[in-house]
């Protein structure tokens, strides 16, 4: 039985290495200015793939870390407009530090910081 604790820890390893193939250069750029609400702030982001058209049918979340160490991972909703993904941060006391998108399509993942 000791045996498959290892053999598990060893799938793990390769579906991790697997899951971070790069992705070729993805640009996330705000799309519009992020809009306060009673709850947070609603984020609008827009993904171009290397030819700087916009990337569109991929798994997108927004990914927060703030002063006191926190990361947070939020599910980002495509919008109509193509490429256009849009999630809202909840309030919190401390402030944010770092913004950025990771975005998955099939077995590529990255994370990339979004620019004004």
């Amino acid at each position: 039985m000791a045996s498959q604790p290892k053999r598990f820890a060893n799938t793990l390893t390769r579906l991790e290495s697997s899951a971070t193939k790069p992705i070729a250069a993805i640009g996330a750029v705000l799309a519009r200015e992020p809009v306060s609400l009673a709850w947070g702030k609603s984020y609008a982001v827009r993904l171009l793939n290397p030819a700087g058209q916009p990337l569109a049918g991929a798994q997108v979340w927004l990914v927060t870390r703030r002063t006191d160490g926190t990361v947070e991972s939020i599910p980002m909703g495509a919008l109509p407009e193509l490429g256009t993904y849009r999630a809202t941060v909840p309030t919190r006391q401390s402030a944010l530090i770092d913004l950025r998108v990771r975005v998955s399509t099939g077995d590529k993942r990255v994370e990339v910081p979004v620019k004004p």
